[in-house]
């Protein structure tokens, strides 16, 4: 709505004062309810910006002396009888304060630059204290002789900083409100947008300010439609509320509400003066609440019928009721059987009778909110049926007697029998509890005992477990509990997540015990920990098998030495301190001259006995701080610390040279022994564990090629056996297509009824200038130049043939161990290798066994499990070789898909002598029988340990007691001579 100024007052019963310093003439002409008295403000402002909102604003024609106001200067005035012409007020006003305009206009004219200019204008009316409104007015723009004056105007406060304090809170209002806010131009340009706005659209204030609204808004949106938004300003009287959308910074849309007011200028004759501010609401979270809501309400007039819950109603008038088609169902009769209120009493249990007649009547007299009952009704067959009855009475009379009862019944029956059910056991629970033979103890938040069972007394001291509850756990006291114990009751107590924890105690005979307790806590409705319950089992035993286990896993069974698993761990550590602190360390690799020789002449004893006075001699050697482990076989390593010269490490090798060298004592004969030894150091020679090994192997190599019995350091230069390596490298690339290839069987056999149940097949190769070499020579080299592959798949088909000739015509059949190399895992589909060499040949899968080796499993590559998981699917057995020396598998027996456990010869040798020996043979077989594996003994030599292994349980022999291996053709005759009818 709009107004201007007349010359005619007319009479509305309200007073104008307009209050100024210096007389003005037109003032004292106006209208005779007007009556001037000027007092300069002397109160003058740069203006920046107008920043003042849901405030009057105005606008002042100087030269037509049009004046033109918001709807909010109405309300200000607003105290006029109701049957005063709102119209012949605004031109009252416009009146009174057009000469006072126009003097502040020619005051502008003649200033520097635009200048605010107060005026006040004192409002008074028949039984009010009256009030003073203040107008701020600014010069806008001039056209020709015409001058535009701007402005805003609001209920002057009379303390002197008020117009300060209104200011500062609006500008606060603005800058920190919750709502975006922007100061708009007349062609849509943010002159000013606060963090909340420019945060909203994703971008800075700095960023915003200056750009055009379009450039964040939808194309076709109504808010940047000029036309538009001036009809629904000027409908509005200046103020509008629209629904918009914005562009956020990233690209998505933003749902607002905008209220727009105009603040600046004539919304009737739009022009460079209009100015708009703008408060922008995000209506996303509303919109989202909206959907929430409408999908809230969806749900609940699904859920009554989802939940199957019947309705009812009673009238207390008629003492009728109403019933639903649900609940008619669910207590089983017609509607007319529910003629009144009787009838449905008869129906109820008469044990629940009086409890629902009791808990009805307290809610009808209005002493409960509501009355809730599980009764049982009879049913037509005279079985009783459970359900949830709840009521509520909806309106009374003037008495507040019931007129209206409404409710609902649900069909709990399933419920009940179903807590009976876990009533039942709960009770079976507690039963188990008290004689469980595992502890079972509950703390509160104080660490007071609240129950414990009779199997704590042995985790108590001996201590009957009725005289500590109600007694707080406290370290030292009377039970002896482990501090550990505590810390980790405490810790899940505060953080209520669930904690286990193995710890020593003492057993009432005093000894040291280990227990494994699992602490669990307990919530209560409050989401807080109220209890907590501790579980505990004695693992003494449990423990000292793992201690033995873990002692099996990285140290050798033979010699006690640390094996190939303790010594890579070991090697990490060093490797990484030596890097740290710039240090130098020396690996050498030590290999036992012809150790074969002594095995084959003397035995495996005599090798095992050598093996081991060979490592306590080399312990006796070393210092404190170096490092002794057996890899394997007769391979020893060795890590020198805390060398800074070569000859430090030179003086070492040499006494270690030298002991070996001393005659050994066996069986009242002497023998002579000599070793060859590889040295690579660190950092010259590499910095990986790799390039260390690989160098310190190959300095070996050129120990053995030097005549053995010396020690050479890595070097660059060596050739001699680099070119042997070569030779043989370049050889098995043809040694399949030539033909040189060939498999020696060695025979298996049932320990304990002698017959002969398959072989192992054994590769040779029979070179053409080095004659018949053995594996150890060449699967190496094969192994490092991808041979392997194309040999492994030879030996596959070969060996699956051999089956084939074999069971053709047996019932029983006989089935063939074929050794896989770790690289033929690594290096390709073994899986797909193996299944297309058996279709190709017609081979059945369970002829077949795979040997592999403990190293494959030790680095635990998924890669590996899958594979020998799909040989086992396929058919295929799976047996690890050697089993015993070196790393430890039995950490993986749990996790590999292991058949097959193949006891190392060095075990069969000693333990005729060696009682630890005999022992670990029956752990291994012990532990094969509970995993459901079959045991097979490796290096039978005589019958006594044949007698002995089949008395262990151990189920399957190989040996030289059985057979040497030998070619195919000799292994059918020894088969035919052996195998019984």
């Amino acid at each position: 709505m709009s107004g201007k100024h007349a010359n005619t007052a007319y009479p509305v019963q309200k007073r104008f004062d307009v209050l100024s310093s210096e007389p003005c003439a037109e003032a004292q002409n106006a209208d005779m309810l007007v009556r001037a008295n000027a007092v300069d403000s002397n109160k003058t402002r740069q203006m920046s910006y107008l920043s003042i909102a849901n405030l009057a604003s105005w606008s002042f024609d100087v030269g037509t002396g049009g004046l033109w106001w918001s709807s909010e200067l109405d309300r200000l005035l607003n105290q006029f009888p109701e049957k005063v012409d709102r119209h012949q007020m605004r031109e009252a006003v416009g009146g009174a304060l057009a000469p006072w305009l126009q003097a502040i206009a020619l005051r502008s004219a003649s200033s520097d630059g635009d200048q605010w200019q107060d005026l006040k204008l004192k409002v008074d009316a028949p039984n009010s204290p009256g009030k003073i409104i203040q107008f701020q007015c600014h010069a806008g723009a001039r056209h020709h002789r015409s001058m535009i004056l701007t402005g805003i105007a609001y209920e002057y406060e009379h303390e002197p900083d008020s117009i300060d304090q209104r200011d500062r809170l609006f500008r606060e209002a603005f800058e920190y409100g919750p709502f975006g806010a922007a100061l708009i131009d007349s062609h849509g340009r943010y002159l000013k947008v606060n963090e909340a706005f420019a945060g909203l659209l994703g971008y800075t204030r700095e960023e915003l300010s200056g750009r055009y609204a379009r450039e964040v808004t939808p194309a076709g949106d109504i808010s940047i439609n000029r036309e538009a938004m001036q009809a629904l300003l000027q409908a509005g009287n200046g103020r509008t509320t629209i629904s918009k959308q914005y562009f956020h910074r990233d690209g998505h849309l933003i749902d607002t509400r905008v209220e727009m007011a105009t603040i600046s200028g004539d919304i009737t004759r739009p022009d460079e003066t209009l100015r708009f501010l703008a408060f922008v609401q995000d209506l996303t979270e509303l919109r989202k609440t909206q959907a929430e809501l409408y999908t809230s309400q969806i749900r609940s007039e699904l859920a009554l019928e989802s939940a199957e819950i019947g309705i009812w109603e009673w009238n207390g008038e008629d003492n009728t009721g109403f019933y639903s088609p649900r609940t008619c169902e669910i207590l089983d009769v017609d509607l007319k059987e529910l003629s009144s209120e009787e009838s449905w009493f008869a129906r109820i249990h008469p044990e629940d009778l009086q409890k629902y007649v009791d808990t009805r009547t307290q809610h009808l007299n209005g002493n409960t909110p509501q009355q809730k009952a599980e009764i049982r009704i009879r049913q037509r067959n005279g079985s009783y049926k459970w359900v949830e009855d709840l009521g509520k009475v909806v309106d009374r009379d003037e008495h507040g007697r019931p007129l209206r009862v409404v409710g609902t019944l649900l069909d709990i029956h399933d419920r009940k029998v179903m807590e009976e059910t876990l009533a039942q056991q709960s009770r079976e629970i507690a039963s188990l509890a008290e004689h469980s033979p595992d502890g079972m103890i509950r703390y509160d938040c104080e660490f007071r005992r609240l129950h414990a069972n009779p199997a704590m007394r042995r985790f108590l001291g001996g201590i009957d477990p009725k005289e500590v509850i109600g007694l707080p756990a406290a370290e030292g006291d009377i039970t002896g509990i482990p501090a550990d114990y505590l810390e980790t009751l405490r810790s899940v107590l505060r953080t209520g997540q669930e904690a286990e924890l193995e710890t020593s105690y003492k057993s009432t005979s005093g000894s040291n015990n280990w227990l494994h307790a699992r602490f669990t806590p307990e919530i209560n409705t409050d989401g807080k920990v109220s209890t907590v319950l501790v579980l505990m089992r004695d693992i003494t035993e449990a423990v000292s098998h793992r201690e033995d286990i873990q002692k099996l896993a990285y140290f050798d069974a033979l010699t006690g030495l640390p094996n190939r698993a303790r010594f890579n761990r070991v090697f990490e550590t060093i490797l990484a301190d030596a890097e740290a602190k710039k240090e130098q360390f020396a690996l050498i690799i030590l290999d036992l001259d012809n150790f074969k020789d002594v095995n084959d002449t003397l035995g495996h004893a005599a090798g095992d006995q050598l093996l081991c006075e060979v490592a306590r001699r080399l312990s006796a050697e070393l210092r404190h701080s170096d490092n002794f482990a057996r890899l394997g076989g007769d391979e020893f390593a060795i890590f020198l610390q805390d060398v800074r010269r070569r000859q430090d490490v030179t003086e070492i090798t040499n006494r270690l040279l030298t002991a070996i060298a001393r005659p050994f004592h066996f069986d009242g004969r002497d023998m002579l022994v000599s070793g060859s030894l590889g040295i690579a150091c660190y950092p010259d020679d590499g910095a990986s564990p790799r390039d260390l090994f690989a160098h310190a192997d190959a300095a070996l190599y050129e120990a053995k090629a030097r005549g053995r019995n010396n020690f050479q350091y890595y070097d660059e230069a060596f050739t001699v056996q680099a070119r042997l390596r070569v030779k043989l490298g370049n050889a098995l690339h043809t040694a399949c297509a030539n033909n040189e290839l060939e498999l020696y069987y060695q025979p298996k056999v049932n320990l304990s009824s002698g017959e002969i149940i398959g072989a192992e097949a054994l590769l040779r190769w029979w070179h053409p200038e080095f004659g018949l070499l053995m594996p150890n020579s060449f699967i190496t080299i094969a192994e490092e130049n991808g041979t392997i592959i194309e040999i492994g798949d030879w030996v596959i088909r070969a060996a699956a043939q051999t089956a084939i000739d074999w069971n053709s015509k047996r019932s029983k059949p006989l089935k063939i161990a074929i050794n896989f190399s770790p690289r033929q895992f690594k290096q390709n589909d073994l899986a797909k290798q193996i299944e297309l060499a058996l279709t190709q040949t017609g081979c059945r899968a369970e002829w077949l066994e795979c040997e592999i080796t403990e190293s494959l499993l030790l680095d635990d590559e998924a890669s590996v499990q899958a594979t020998l998981e799909k040989l086992r699917t396929m058919g295929l057995s799976i047996a690890i070789d050697d089993f015993g020396t070196g790393h430890s598998a039995l950490a993986y027996l749990s996790r590999f898909p292991i058949d097959v456990l193949k006891i190392d010869r060095s075990f069969v040798a000693q333990m005729a002598k060696d009682h630890r020996s005999r022992e670990l043979i029956k752990a291994f077989t012990s532990i094969a029988d509970a995993l459901g594996m079959t045991t097979v003994a490796e290096g039978i030599e005589t019958s006594g340990q044949a007698d002995s292994l089949n008395e262990f349980g151990c189920e399957i022999g190989q040996g030289y007691l059985f057979g040497k291996p030998v070619p195919l053709q000799d292994f059918a005759k020894y088969f035919e001579h052996r195998s019984p009818v």
